[in-house]
């Protein structure tokens, strides 16, 4: 594949993301305000709801805009796309966990430690899609 269409590809693969961040952050930060800012598994729970609904989000986008035209959608491609959020969600906890050490936070304190778990699983996120959308 040639090094303007991985160019292009990672630009709309950044642009889905802005959305799904906003999704994501959005949905966490509504929950953690009519919950009053859990910590521990309640946190898990909001992360999980928030990650789940900018999964989809990409999931559509991605398939349709960034990475569209390789092949048709199937069965075995979303299990696979599962798997690959799935793993995404337990990377993105596990350091929001270990950032706000499971106990309530601040939402600046959350937003923070949320930004960081964003990075990393972004990363993963970007490649396993390329790799099941690109094959």
């Amino acid at each position: 594949m040639s090094s303007p269409v991985l160019v292009n590809q990672f630009l709309r693969f950044g642009m889905v993301g802005v959305v799904n961040t906003l999704i994501d952050f959005g949905v966490l930060n509504a929950l953690m305000l009519f919950l009053d800012s859990p910590g521990g598994v309640k946190l898990l729970g909001c992360n999980a709801v928030a990650f789940a609904c900018a999964n989809l989000n990409s999931y559509v986008a991605n398939r349709t805009w960034t990475f569209a035209g390789y092949r048709k959608a199937s069965v075995t491609e979303f299990g696979a796309f599962l798997l690959i959020a799935f793993t995404g969600l337990l990377i993105n906890s596990l350091i929001l966990w270990l950032l706000t050490g499971g106990v309530p936070a601040s939402l600046l304190h959350l937003n923070l430690a949320k930004a960081a778990a964003t990075g990393v699983s972004l990363v993963w996120n970007f490649c396993g899609y390329r790799l099941l959308l690109t094959r």
